[in-house]
């Protein structure tokens, strides 16, 4: 039977509403796959999903128990969900339901029973997907399954709000970071003014340039008679016709015009000033902007290069420092040897990288500096020096070096530069690697424990007292493994002989120490050899606190095949035991009893007492259940009132008849501390397996032996393909004692 798929109202609304979460096709992410992994465990289903709904598909944000990431959204349990009128969707059994009885996902991997999808909301309301859990098996869901899709569904969509709002926030101050930085790192002055020449906006370059604060240079127009302006020649220079009004009157741009200011403390600057207009709608001019640079120093140095051209020329080549003169446009005119020797390129190397733009600059973390970044450039760019900064550069030969260097423009337009620079790759190095050194060992969280080879601790980290409460300097006298809990020992022990001969590999291993206080820590460790490393000469050990993953992954674990009540084994730990123990029945010729447990009356009990009564009652047969069998016994609850008994091993049906009484006469002692005459009593069917037996065929013959045992009498004890009469020996305060 073909089932039509369901219709998504408003499908473009909520693909753009999906599109504005930024979640689609992106990597894996811990903050999803933990709610997805605590939906698993605490519903106990093998398969949970974040899933968000694209225009023709489903995909997976978060994905645990499928090996893959997106469906079509035909097949798509997760449309009915969005596209239905309840925060839950639930689907007990798909093969029983003719919207999903043909579904490929039904029929095929991977085999939908039972489904639980709670609809996902984006920040404005619109359903963009579900978290769904899903088994193989059909199944009920439970109030508490219900209740921790709820809680976990509203975690999933405060991450949606997060996401949300950290890429608004990313982009608004991405826009607003470039406009600053821009004007910050500007080394070129820059003033826009009105129409009358009044300065509106200005960076802080124009300020250092001109010796002038922001109060200063606010609505100062060019015609002021403050200004002390200067052409080429020193002649004063009206402020009717500065390069900014030039552009407002005429509409023109004016270019590299070279003007004298002199500032508030007397000082004459030099500039190359460039002013254009701005026009506004209808071709308007509505003001100018007029940007400067600094070329005092280009004044200064060429005049003194003209006169020590010849000296400079005869000195360069004894220097060990590199240096470097270049043209206006950057190309090389001449270099040193100890410039050659350093670069490992020569001049036309060297101008053949220019000219291709393959001139790359690493900062002190190894990445490509980008352009705004680059002295040489920005040298070029400001005409102003640049001095001490440190680059990364490199060689021919590949090796990258550490540069202490300087660019010093020459003056005059595109006079070029001098470039000095020194090498100091191995000074950086070690303070780095000094800096690193303190930072690690002083302020890490994780310990840091150097131990020699006979496992006496010869250092530990200051984390050491703050992890383990341990004081600086304390040394425990058996060593290292002296502090390990004994049952973890051995395995400790093996460890440290690993790292000892070199055969311990880089996975982490985990064991019990001591800490001060006395409790025991779960701590995680990595472990090299450094002995022969002299500066080091010892093992040294990486720990971290892992107590608190441990007794949670513990407890998980636990809870996932335990009953919540009586905290016995649930069938699917009780079926893996049965299936072990039938393994070694087979191998020791030996034989498994299974007994099933029923309680008689347990209805009256809940529905005359209630359900704390009921509760209690079960609590104290399953402590009654505990103290009759043996010692390699297995008790579960597999049900309401249902308990399976594994006899782990039997020699004969007589054995585990004797053993199957012991449980039924233990139960019906059972007193849950009510004082209503209310009678119960335990029904017991009785199986023993046989060499072809699975666990399923002995469940179903100790089944069916139960259900002969209802069927003699209360509280009757039957056997799988074998059945007594009632024989009375006795009787019990609430029921008479049948076999």
């Amino acid at each position: 039977m073909q089932v039509d798929h369901p219709e998504i109202d408003d499908t473009a609304v909520r693909d753009a509403a999906v599109e504005r979460l930024h979640l689609l096709g992106t990597d894996d992410e811990a903050r999803f796959d933990r709610i997805t992994r605590l939906a698993s465990r605490l519903t106990r289903a093998p398969i949970a999903l974040i899933t968000l709904l694209d225009h023709d598909r489903q995909w997976f944000k978060s994905c645990i128990g499928l090996d893959v990431r997106q469906t079509p959204i035909a097949d798509a349990f997760c449309a009915h969900a969005v596209a239905g009128d309840t925060p839950l969707f639930v689907i007990e059994d798909a093969t029983l339901d003719p919207r999903f009885i043909d579904n490929p996902l039904v029929t095929g991997p991977p085999h939908i029973r039972f489904y639980a999808g709670r609809v996902l909301r984006e920040p404005a309301g619109l359903a963009v997907g579900t978290l769904c859990v899903i088994d193989t098996e059909p199944r009920s869901i439970t109030d508490d399954d219900v209740q921790a899709l709820h809680d976990l569904a509203d975690m999933v969509e405060q991450e949606f709000a997060l996401t949300g709002q950290r890429q608004a926030v990313l982009e608004l101050d991405a826009s607003e970071r470039s406009k600053a930085l821009l004007l910050a790192t500007m080394t070129e002055g820059l003033v826009l003014q009105d129409t009358a020449g009044r300065i509106l906006e200005w960076n802080s370059a124009a300020e250092v340039v001109l010796g002038l604060s922001g109060a200063e240079l606010a609505g100062r127009e060019s015609i002021d008679p403050r200004w002390r302006a200067v052409d080429a020649n020193g002649r004063d220079w009206p402020g009717d016709t500065h390069p900014a009004m030039v552009a407002l009157h005429t509409g023109r741009p004016v270019e590299n015009t070279t003007m004298g200011v002199h500032r508030p403390d007397g000082t004459l600057v030099w500039l190359k000033v460039n002013a254009n207009p701005i026009y506004g709608p209808g071709s308007v001019i509505e003001g100018a902007v007029t940007a400067f640079d600094d070329i005092t120093i280009q004044h200064e140095l060429g005049a003194s290069l003209r006169h020590s051209e010849e000296a400079a020329r005869a000195s360069l080549d004894a220097l060990e420092q590199g240096v470097v003169l270049t043209a206006g446009d950057g190309t090389i005119r001449r270099l040193n040897p100890a410039a050659e020797r350093l670069l490992g390129y020569t001049a036309v190397e060297l101008n053949e990288k220019w000219r291709t733009g393959d001139w790359g600059v690493f900062d002190e973390h190894g990445d490509v500096l980008a352009d705004d970044r680059r002295p040489i450039l920005r040298a070029l760019a400001t005409g102003e020096a640049v001095r001490g900064e440190i680059v990364g550069w490199k060689r021919k030969d590949g090796q990258i070096i550490v540069l202490r260097l300087s660019c010093l423009p020459l003056p005059g337009n595109d006079a070029g530069m001098v470039l000095a620079f020194a090498d100091v790759t191995t000074e950086r190095k070690m303070i780095t690697d000094l800096a690193r050194f303190r930072y690690l060992f002083q302020n890490a969280n994780d310990i840091i424990t150097v131990v020699d080879d006979t496992g006496q601790v010869l250092y530990a980290s200051p984390s050491n007292e703050r992890v383990l409460g341990y004081p600086d300097g304390w040394r425990h006298p058996g060593g290292i493994l002296g502090m390990v809990h004994p049952d973890d020992l051995p395995r400790a022990a093996d460890e440290m002989a690993a790292l000892l001969d070199g055969t311990r590999g880089t996975d982490p291993f985990t064991v019990r120490i001591r800490s001060f206080d006395g409790a025991w820590r779960s701590i995680e460790c990595v472990g090299v050899n450094l002995l022969d490393e002299p500066a080091v000469g010892g093992i040294v050990l990486t720990s971290r606190d892992a107590t608190e993953r441990v007794r949670l992954t513990e407890e998980l674990a636990h809870r996932a095949t335990h009953d919540d009540l009586t905290d016995l084994p649930s069938r699917r730990l009780l079926e893996a035991r049965l299936a072990e123990a039938l393994v070694r029945a087979i191998r020791d010729d030996r034989q498994v009893g299974l007994c099933f447990v029923d309680l008689d009356g347990f209805k009256s009990v809940n529905d005359t007492l209630g359900h704390g009564s009921g509760d209690q009652l079960l609590l104290d047969v399953a402590a009654k259940i505990r103290g009759a069998i043996r010692g390699n016994d297995l008790a579960a609850r597999i049900g309401g009132d249902e308990f399976v008994v594994v006899l782990d091993p039997v020699g004969s049906m007589d054995e585990a008849v004797v053993v199957a009484r012991r449980i039924r006469d233990a139960v019906l002692t059972a007193n849950p501390g009510w004082s209503a005459d209310i009678s119960f009593g335990a029904s017991v069917g009785l199986a023993v397996s046989e060499p072809d037996d699975t666990p399923s065929s002995l469940l179903r013959r100790a089944d069916g032996a139960l259900y002969h045992a209802k069927a003699l009498h209360d509280s009757s004890l039957a056997l799988a393909d074998l059945h007594f009469g009632p024989h009375i020996d006795g009787s019990n305060p609430r029921t008479s004692e049948k076999h």
